[in-house]
């Protein structure tokens, strides 16, 4: 099951990986859209004074800003963007094509539903509809914005609305009205800190002040409106400013003062292309020139006022024409474009659903493979079971088999050893004859070491899952044997194992016979009078290390003798390597056993 359970995680990382693939693939295509989006958001966000500040740049970009919106079907973005293009174009004289943009933005709002910027619009188109001097209609419009923002109590839309409602009042000469509204627009604007308002409102309150003559309070509220404008001096605000205050010196009679206002009035105005304050600040030139007896002055001005008027009229004429061939190519650009846009989107579609079917084709192959698999997986368990299973009897039978041989050799072979050796004993005690004795000695002798054997070779042959401790308690045995023999041989057994060490019947044996060799070989050629028999842990197994002190031999020299060729067949036998050092100190003999 855990092999299964791996399988299966890998063939499902191997799917989520196609998945995200294809999810990549989907999120690029929607990523671009909205990156197309994010910059025509930006660009309709900049403030009114970004918006009017280099208005031949600013109309340029919300031309395009339009095309783009309208290629993609962004309503929205499309809608704010004819909106300030309608600003830069009616503050550079185009009012036709600018009022046209206007109602553009209002029915693309009122489509959406979003009555703040429909109320704002129809505030903001009445004011500019003033220019058309059909000031009834524009307060029209204006009162239509200004309902509207009262009914939804949108206060950020008001303040504007009332600000420029106040500058019709003041057109008609309606000056007390005109104030009313002013300052119910600035108290909204300082409420929200509107500190681009607050300046457009405290300009109009100055202009109230000095048309009643109050020059004092008109300075003052000029002064206001500069501290806001003050700080950028590069301004459209800041323009209308300096014009602001050469009205009021106009007014106080103080031609000077005003010529001057007027002259910086028109250089910040041609830099900005800020053509209705040029104007105006030539026409009073001309005014101010004249009533000081400046002829010359006057008359320059005069002339450069109606150069600059008639370029104004041959622009909006050039520029009306301009619209048209432009509306004409962005029209056609916009074709390509949505040619080009409904052409990606059916790619994209065709790539989703290759994509789809590839993902099905896939999740099918999948299926059928995990399934052909599991069934192999499902044979092979079964065929490992079968297997088994004929192991474990095989197992059975041998053990069995075992069992019986090693119940036959106990009953059979050892019954008569032990009749044989109890018959020698019994002629040895009633023999007379010396040697007879001996040789009967003897071989009764030799007939119980093969019992013993014979024994030993039963033991081992029953041991079916024996370990280390049982084998050093074997050995412990033969202590006693080896020492009641002549000369006493000390045998000393050591373990430094102390995990358990699993053995087969076969390794017991074999190393119990690799001792018996070993402890033979001692009694019979080293002389020595003690034997250490030492058991040590190994990386892979065990090592059986057995030393004597006892006179040693030459290993390169002695001929090995079937004694230690045996020891090393047995050695291999028991899954291990044996290694023979001999010196005048003694001789070791250590068999390595792989266990792990």
């Amino acid at each position: 099951m855990g092999h299964d359970k791996d399988v299966y995680e890998a063939d499902m990382k191997g799917y989520s990986k196609l998945q995200l693939a294809v999810l990549h693939l989907v999120l690029t295509s929607a990523l671009s859209g909205q990156s197309i989006i994010r910059e025509i958001d930006s660009l309709n966000a900049l403030s009114y004074n970004e918006v009017i500040s280099n208005l031949e740049k600013k109309t340029e970009l919300f031309r395009r800003n339009v095309a783009r919106a309208r290629a993609i079907g962004y309503k929205k973005g499309l809608a704010a963007a004819y909106h300030r293009l309608g600003i830069t174009l009616v503050l550079r004289g185009q009012f036709d094509v600018g009022i046209e943009q206007f109602l553009n933005a209002i029915k693309l709002y009122e489509e959406m539903g979003d009555v703040e910027s429909v109320a704002g619009l129809y505030g903001e188109f009445g004011y500019h509809y003033r220019r058309s001097s059909d000031l009834q209609k524009a307060k029209i419009y204006m009162r239509k914005g200004m309902l509207l923002a009262e009914k939804n109590e949108l206060r950020a839309t008001l303040a504007p609305i009332y600000d420029n409602y106040g500058v019709l009042k003041y057109i008609e000469g309606d000056v007390d009205s005109a104030l009313y509204f002013y300052d119910k627009s600035l108290k909204i604007k300082y409420s929200l800190q509107d500190t681009t308002g607050i300046p457009y409102s405290l300009q109009k309150m100055a202009n109230v002040f000095s048309e009643r003559g109050d020059f004092t309070r008109a300075l003052e509220y000029a002064d206001k409106a500069s501290e806001y404008w003050g700080r950028d001096k590069n301004s459209v605000g800041w323009a209308n400013n300096l014009v602001l205050y050469a009205e009021i010196y106009m007014a106080m009679g103080e031609t000077d003062k005003a010529i001057a206002y007027f002259l910086d009035s028109i250089k910040l105005a041609r830099m900005l292309d800020y053509r209705s304050v040029t104007l105006y600040s030539y026409e009073q030139l001309s005014l101010l020139y004249e009533r000081k007896r400046d002829y010359r002055n006057a008359l320059i001005n005069q002339k450069v006022f109606a150069a600059y008027k008639d370029s104004i009229m041959t622009a909006d004429t050039g520029a009306k024409i301009a619209e048209l061939e432009l509306a004409y190519e962005t029209e056609k650009k916009d074709r390509l474009l949505v040619e080009n846009e409904l052409k990606i989107r059916r790619r994209t579609i065709l790539l989703i659903a290759s994509a789809a079917v590839i993902i099905l084709l896939v999740f099918l192959a999948w299926g059928i493979y995990r399934y052909q698999r599991m069934r192999s997986e499902k044979e092979r368990q079964k065929l490992e079971l079968s297997n088994r299973l004929k192991q474990a009897e095989m197992e059975k039978k041998m053990t069995d088999e075992k069992l019986r041989i090693s119940r036959e050799l106990h009953d059979n072979i050892g019954s008569h050893l032990t009749f044989i050796i109890s018959s020698l004993d019994n002629l040895t005690y009633g023999s007379a004859d010396d040697s007879n004795v001996q040789r009967l000695g003897r071989l009764s002798r030799f007939g119980r070491t093969t019992l013993r054997e014979l024994r030993n070779t039963i033991w081992a042959m029953k041991q079916e899952e024996a370990d280390l401790d049982r084998l050093i308690l074997k050995i412990n045995e033969l202590k006693q044997q080896y020492r009641s023999e002549p000369g006493g041989l000390e045998l000393n057994i050591l373990s430094e194992v102390h995990q358990p060490v699993a053995l087969s019947a076969v390794q017991m044996l074999n190393l119990y016979r690799i001792v018996q060799e070993a402890l033979q070989n001692t009694v019979k050629y080293a002389g020595a009078s003690m034997v250490e028999i030492r058991f040590e842990p190994s990386e892979d197994g065990f090592i059986m290390t057995i030393r004597d002190n006892g006179s040693g031999f030459d290993v390169q020299r002695t001929k090995a003798g079937n004694g230690l060729v045996n020891m090393r067949h047995r050695c291999r036998e028991a899954s291990g390597e044996l290694e023979i050092n001999s010196s005048e100190a003694g001789t070791e003999v250590r068999c390595r056993i792989v266990t792990n």
